[in-house]
Parts: C-alpha cells; sequence; structure tokens
C-alpha cells in the first residue's frame, strides 16, 4: 500500500464541495484537519458579522430612541456616514440601488460644485447600463463623492 503526500490531499480536499467536506473529516487525519480549519474560519466570519452587524432601525432612529417619534428637529449628525453606506449596501435592493447615484445627485447634492464632480465621477467611473454595475461600484460612488448620511435621507430609500 502506498501512501498519499499530505500535498496531494490537500489538493483533493480543496475539489470538495463545502456541504461534503464533514463526511471526508473521518476518514483521514489530515481532511479531519483541513475541516477544522475551515469550522474555525466559519466562526470567525459568523463573529464578524455578529458583531458588526446593522440594526434594522438604524435608518429611521440613528440607534436612539428620539427619533421614534415624530420630530422636526432632525440632527443629521446623530447617523454615522460609514454606518449609511454599509445600510444601503446591505439593504437596498439591486433594482434601486444600481441608478441610485444619479437619483441622488439630481435630488440631494444642493452645493454646484459637488453636484458637478459627481455627475463627472459618474460619467467616468460607472457604466451607463445599469445593470452591469456592481455594488462595489455603488459603493466607491458613496465613498469617492463624500456622500452624506443627510444626502441619504434627503434623497430617500
Amino acid at each position: 500500500m502506498t501512501n498519499i503526500s499530505d500535498d496531494l490531499l490537500i489538493y483533493l480536499y480543496n475539489f470538495i464541495p463545502y456541504q461534503d467536506r464533514h463526511i471526508l473529516a473521518k476518514t483521514d487525519k489530515i481532511f479531519n484537519k483541513l475541516f477544522q480549519k475551515d469550522i474555525g474560519n466559519i466562526i470567525l466570519i459568523q463573529r464578524f458579522f455578529q458583531k458588526y452587524k446593522l440594526d434594522e432601525e438604524y435608518m429611521t432612529n440613528a440607534g436612539l430612541d428620539k427619533y421614534n417619534n415624530y420630530n422636526s428637529n432632525v440632527d443629521y449628525n446623530d447617523w454615522n456616514d460609514n454606518l449609511m453606506h454599509r445600510y444601503y449596501m446591505a439593504k437596498y435592493e439591486d433594482r434601486y440601488l444600481k441608478p441610485y447615484p444619479e437619483f441622488l445627485v439630481r435630488k440631494a447634492i444642493d452645493n454646484p460644485t459637488k453636484k458637478e464632480q459627481a455627475i463627472e465621477w459618474i460619467q467616468n467611473n460607472l457604466d451607463s447600463d445599469h445593470n452591469k454595475r456592481s455594488r462595489r461600484d455603488i459603493y466607491n460612488f458613496f465613498k469617492e463623492n463624500n456622500i452624506t448620511s443627510e444626502e441619504l435621507l434627503i434623497t430617500g430609500w
């Protein structure tokens, strides 16, 4: 009987679909180690998302109780721009998110210089076909153009 090298076993393990690796882990020490490493990585990712998940109510009240009832004195500084960007990336449907940059520029940006820069950025960096845009493209639009939570809230969901 010949032994298969560890490198070859690792190579073979990577071809096995994730949902079937638990079966393979019971057959060999190398496979078991690799499977335990996969489980460790999954737990690490789960903990990260549990720690940094977005509150479903963040957009309506910024995690504060003062916006649970109608309040005409809105302080836009209560919302964190980065969290608002993440919220849109996580919660907004593609059919609304992909054409969102043009809609936001038309509706919420009042500063003529910023508006012109945003329009130019869209023309130079985004595909004119909304279906060919990715979520990363929209996120880059938010970041590169310093889109504020105020502008997002004015534009609306």
